[in-house]
């Protein structure tokens, strides 16, 4: 808010033009801004170096649609059915539950 700098606003409340599109309101986008929000908070604290303006990176997609079917898609690559997006979205979860500082880091 630029009349007040003090305040922030991520995640689902945020609306946030990217490339002339709004950012879909998903934990992705909300795990990204809180970083670099905390990474703002950060450099005030320690008047320290400010970061860039906040860019969005987007790591894909991915979502289960039933029990045994999944869509994955990451750039041009889209995957759906049981076999690959399955897994692929298995594994990602999996290892946000086993590392979380792993499958945070960017």
């Amino acid at each position: 808010m630029p009349e007040h700098p003090e305040v922030f606003v991520i995640g689902d409340t945020a609306s946030f033009d990217h490339g002339g599109k709004p950012l879909p309101g998903v934990a992705q986008v909300a795990m990204q801004q809180g970083k670099y929000v905390g990474s703002v908070i950060a450099a005030r604290t320690t008047h320290g170096i400010a970061p860039p303006p906040f860019r969005y990176f987007d790591k894909g997609n991915m979502a289960v649609v039933g029990r045994n079917f999944a869509v994955l898609e990451i750039g041009r690559l889209s995957a759906l059915g049981v076999s690959t997006a399955w897994l692929a979205w298995g594994a990602v979860h999996l290892l946000f539950l086993a590392a979380p500082g792993i499958a945070s880091a960017s």
